[in-house]
C-alpha cells in the first residue's frame, strides 16, 4: 500500500502530474499574462476609455488578453489570448487600408467583446413574426427576454495552431484541413 502511494505521490508531483500542471499555469501567469498587464496598461486603459464611452459598463483589465482596439467595421473591442499565441510571435497588427487584423498562422484567438443587453429566446412558427422557423420543435417555441452580461466571444473558429496549444492532440495532418490559418 505504501509502495502504491509512493508511486502516486510521485506521479502528482511529476512536472507532468497535477502539481506540475499547477506549477506551468502559476509561471506562465506570473511570468507572460501579468507581465502583459504591465506592458500594455496603455492600451487596456484607451480600451476601457472607449468601452465606458461607448457601452456605459466599466471594463477590467483581463490577464492573458492583450487589448487589439476596436474593429474599425463593427466598432468592437478585439482583444488577443497570449495562451494560445506562439512564444516570439509579434502580435498581430492592422491593415493599413482596411484595418481587418492581419493575422499569422501561429497568431492566438482573438476575442470580441460583446457589450451587455438583451434578447428575445425562442423560436416562432407563424408567418411574419420575428424569429420566425416553420421547423422549429416544440422545445424552441416561446421563451422570454433574456439579459446578457458582456461576454468575450472567439472572431472564428479555433485555428489547429490554437488548438494544440490550448493542449489538443496533434493538428490533423489530413488533406482536407489545408486552409492558410492551420
Amino acid at each position: 500500500a505504501l509502495l502504491r502511494l509512493e508511486a502516486r505521490m510521485q506521479e502528482f508531483t511529476s512536472d507532468e502530474g497535477e502539481l506540475g500542471q499547477v506549477r506551468k499555469l502559476l509561471t506562465w501567469s506570473r511570468d507572460t499574462a501579468q507581465r502583459a498587464l504591465n506592458e500594455h496598461a496603455e492600451a487596456w486603459a484607451t480600451s476601457a476609455q472607449q468601452v465606458k464611452q461607448r457601452h456605459g459598463f466599466a471594463l477590467q483589465p483581463q490577464p492573458g488578453l492583450v487589448p487589439l482596439g476596436a474593429n474599425p467595421h463593427t466598432n468592437l473591442q478585439e482583444f488577443l489570448d497570449l495562451a494560445s499565441h506562439a512564444s516570439g510571435e509579434p502580435l498581430p497588427t492592422r491593415d493599413p487600408n482596411t484595418g481587418e487584423l492581419q493575422l499569422s498562422p501561429r497568431c492566438g484567438i482573438v476575442f470580441v467583446l460583446v457589450a451587455p443587453g438583451s434578447l428575445h429566446m425562442g423560436a416562432q412558427r407563424e408567418t411574419g413574426l420575428p424569429q420566425r422557423d416553420p421547423l422549429a420543435q416544440d422545445a424552441e417555441l416561446g421563451g422570454g427576454q433574456v439579459m446578457l452580461s458582456e461576454f468575450l466571444l472567439a472572431s472564428t473558429e479555433l485555428t489547429q495552431w490554437q488548438w494544440h496549444a490550448l493542449g489538443g492532440p496533434e493538428p490533423s495532418r489530413s488533406e482536407e484541413h489545408t486552409s492558410e490559418l492551420q
